[in-house]
């Protein structure tokens, strides 16, 4: 095992972990699982809107670990049966900081007076991701958003809302209703 390719699996974990992410993120605004869809789409985002980003305290909502371990033991399960032992232990070890680092900088978001959030990039990536509460249909990455920019849903903090794409949250909260 040379440095590169533990250099290249630190890679592979890092834009795997962002695809994880993103693509969870992305899941859990689909009403395809119930559970998730009212814990992160539903609970997150009328607790904390656009118009009330914040709290002095986090309120942590179920949806993080709803998410996470509905997708991530899964994941995780794939790739332990499909890579090398050593490259599994460093994708996973490095999943885990990652993930921490994310629901640390996530509460931190949504925490008012947070010291993260007077460095310029706290303050950047809080009025990103304050996009996404504006409109649930861009934005799912944290961070850095290369997914979203891929997949064309990154929304930058330079355009507009437009009205025609904002979801509103009482629809939000019928449309699980309906669907009972």
């Amino acid at each position: 095992m040379s440095a590169l390719s533990v250099a290249l699996v630190l890679v592979l974990g890092f834009l795997l972990f962002l695809l994880g992410h993103y693509l969870g993120h992305r899941f859990a605004h689909r009403p395809l699982m119930k559970t998730s869809y009212e814990a992160h789409a539903i609970g997150h985002h009328r607790l904390y809107t656009a118009e009330q980003p914040e709290t002095p305290t986090y309120v942590h909502a179920r949806h993080h670990y709803v998410i996470d371990y509905m997708l991530g033991i899964p994941s995780f399960v794939l790739l332990f049966l499909l890579l090398p032992t050593w490259v599994f232990l460093v994708i996973f070890a490095e999943t885990l900081l990652l993930w921490q680092t994310v629901a640390w900088l996530h509460v931190a978001i949504h925490t008012s007076n947070h010291w993260v959030n007077r460095l310029s990039i706290g303050r950047t990536n809080k009025r990103l991701h304050l996009l996404h509460h504006e409109d649930m249909t861009v934005n799912f990455g944290f961070l850095i958003y290369p997914y979203d920019r891929l997949f064309g849903t990154f929304r930058s903090l330079s355009s507009t809302l437009d009205d025609t794409k904002s979801t509103n949250l009482s629809n939000v909260g019928r449309t699980i209703s309906s669907q009972r």
